[in-house]
């Protein structure tokens, strides 16, 4: 398996130099932007190679003095050549190996090279990187269209390039998205490739348009990969070298020449679907604009919640959906400037971080609950909140927490975990009662509307949350399609054993054209669910029990993801899984049908029937513009629930 979501932010220190090629025709101001830009967020080495191509005198001798004050190779023109004689040229000069090219027009933003170049060595056949950028075509974010015309994509006020880089190093999961085109106006290319395949095409491209994508071409025909580093931003300011007017005559010119050395509809044509329908690309746009919505959200709270202590009651060993909320929720209450704090016990501590290898919030490990009321009692401990997460934590409270409240986040309706009328049934009845001055909080309005028919309270709907920063989508492959489910027996209205049931008839239906991905239990609980399945179970991907990053990396790389439990009540994983770019199929009972919206952004069934999800399922792998349809429109909608929401409401309760 592809290293997990943790693993990947992993940086090398760049030790080798890299020569960055600027190309200047007039524009000072945009140019002076440029340089003071690179020399504020790029770390050394580096070396900044000038190609003038016929500047006026004033542009002319700027660059001149930049170039003495900082040790740069300057090279002019006394006529203008246009930038593909120009940039050949910064490339004759260039003895890195790694060469820049960077627009005049540009500014960069926090350790841009450094990430860019992370991404190049990466893989030894990557010959071009690419940044994402507010105005670049493909490579654009968070939108790529606007009423037919490329967006502005002008940041937020507040928000500077510079610190661009850094919010996407938090929040982009997968940095590595492999594109058949990149953008023109910086490209981080590999010096081998060129001297594999040349340098820019001057006979057709002379006037500077059209002749990155002609070297994007012959590059992938070289047996390069070319890749989007979605960790590195880099502002296209739009020069002003050229007129709007002469730079749509620029470029209807290049697609013409383009045309002309290259079959439109074999090479050009399916080059350009593949970057419009990149679920990679997708994702990564969807989570920069949930990036700012979040970061706004955080600003606009001030320090309304700065101060405020919130303990969970977390009794979890960590795999369960309902530990994953609760984490991801607590750290974004921090984000919002409260403090959160989890409680669990000694005996789960081991499996709990295991499973969680970024907790990031601070854990208090008693050995059992009757430590609990000792340590709420502390004076020198003050919380503003408790939050029980499971039915018998409301019991292990003292009955006066004074100005304490007391709340109880009910993720399941737990009274259907056990037999009808058993004392654990009774005793989850009597959790949503039991005291009198709890406030109840509800990740669905399904769960919600169960829990009205058992209790008069008020229950304060939060809605569903999913750890943005972590699931999200990559490119998917053009081999088998990927078929995931998670299968817990231990949960009966999981339905481990029908889940495989209807994989085994998918199996034998499209053998080898799908592949099949099984996690959430042990090899001995498989077998016990799988008598008779044979060759069908050992030919599938299993993976066993595995904690959220291992998750991530399962999902994004499949096509498919198939609920087909009783009920969910909220549906945790299905969500993760539109958020990881997949078509999902979920259960048309409980609250998972208030994300999931039927042939919009997934398939719901009526899981009892089971033919129906046979057939559900079959539909997503023989049709995949349905998958590209529900898995695009998916990731937009799972964006749409970022923790900070869930956790401000919580806030708003204390």
């Amino acid at each position: 398996m592809e290293a997990d979501v943790r693993s990947s932010r992993v940086q090398l220190a760049r030790t080798e130099s890299v020569d960055i090629i600027v190309c200047v025709h007039n524009a000072l101001t945009d140019v002076k932007a440029c340089f003071q830009s690179i020399l504020a967020c790029t770390l050394p080495p580096f070396r900044i190679i000038i190609v003038d191509d016929g500047s006026g005198l004033e542009t002319r001798d700027y660059l001149r003095a930049f170039a003495r004050a900082h040790s740069c190779v300057l090279h002019r023109n006394e006529a203008a050549l246009g930038y593909t004689f120009a940039a050949n040229q910064g490339m004759i000069l260039a003895s890195a190996n790694w060469i820049c090219l960077l627009n005049s027009d540009t500014i960069v933003s926090r350790h841009w090279l450094d990430e860019l170049w992370n991404v190049g060595v990466s893989d030894h056949d990557i010959g071009i990187v690419g940044p994402l950028s507010n105005t670049a075509s493909w490579q654009s974010a968070p939108a790529i269209s606007d009423g037919g015309d490329w967006p502005p994509n002008d940041l937020p006020s507040g928000l500077d390039v510079a610190s661009v880089g850094p919010l996407l190093q938090q929040h982009i999961a997968w940095p590595k998205h492999q594109l058949p085109f990149i953008n023109g106006f910086c490209m981080l290319v590999r010096a081998q490739m060129l001297r594999d395949i040349g340098l820019f095409d001057e006979d057709h491209f002379a006037a500077g348009y059209g002749e990155e994508n002609d070297l994007c071409i012959r590059a992938i025909q070289g047996g390069w990969r070319l890749v989007v580093c979605a960790r590195s931003y880099v502002f296209h300011s739009q020069s002003k070298s050229y007129s709007h007017e002469r730079r749509i005559e620029l470029a209807a010119r290049a697609d013409s020449q383009l045309a002309s050395k290259y079959d439109r509809d074999a090479i050009i044509l399916p080059r350009v679907a593949e970057c419009m329908s990149h679920l990679g690309m997708a994702s990564v746009r969807a989570s920069f604009r949930s990036m700012l919505e979040r970061r706004s959200i955080c600003e606009s709270a001030g320090r309304e919640f700065e101060g405020k202590r919130i303990l969970f009651i977390l009794p979890a060993g960590g795999e369960g959906g309902g530990a994953k909320v609760v984490l991801a929720e607590a750290k974004a209450m921090q984000r919002l400037g409260a403090d959160a704090f989890i409680l669990n016990f000694e005996a789960f501590r081991g499996t709990f971080e295991a499973m969680n290898s970024d907790i990031g919030v601070p854990c208090i490990y008693p050995n059992n609950p009757n430590d609990v009321p000792r340590m709420l009692d502390d004076p020198t401990t003050r919380y503003d909140a408790v939050v029980c997460t499971l039915f018998e934590s409301v019991f292990w409270l003292p009955s006066d927490l004074g100005a304490t409240k007391v709340m109880y986040y009910v993720q399941d309706y737990e009274p259907l975990f056990f037999p009808d009328g058993s004392p654990s049934q009774r005793r989850a009845l009597l959790s949503y009662s039991h005291r009198a001055d709890c406030i109840l909080l509800s990740k669905s309005g399904w769960n919600a509307d169960v829990l009205k028919t058992v209790t008069d309270r008020p229950v304060n709907v939060i809605g569903p949350s999913v750890d943005l920063d972590r699931f999200q989508a990559r490119g998917k492959s053009h081999g088998p399609v990927g078929l995931a489910a998670m299968l817990r027996p231990t949960t009966p209205r999981r339905a481990a054993a029908r889940t495989l049931r209807c994989l085994r008839q998918i199996s034998e239906r499209f053998g080898a054209k799908i592949e099949l991905h099984l996690f959430g239990c042990d090899r001995s609980e498989l077998n016990q669910i799988s008598q008779g399945a044979g060759d069908f179970v050992s030919s599938t991907k299993f993976y066993g029990v595995v904690g959220s990053d291992a998750v991530a990396s399962i999902l994004s790389r499949c096509h498919i993801f198939v609920d087909l439990s009783d009920y969910q009540a909220m549906g945790l994983t299905a969500l993760e899984a539109m958020a990881s770019g997949c078509a999902v199929v979920v259960p048309a009972r409980g609250g998972a049908v208030e994300f999931a919206l039927d042939d919009v952004n997934a398939l719901v069934v009526e899981t009892s029937n089971e033919p129906a999800c046979v057939e559900a399922i079959a539909r997503l792998i023989e049709s995949p513009d349905l998958r590209l349809r529900l898995a695009t429109r998916a990731i937009q909608d799972a964006h749409k629930y970022p923790p900070e929401l869930a956790a401000r409401k919580i806030l708003s309760l204390v």
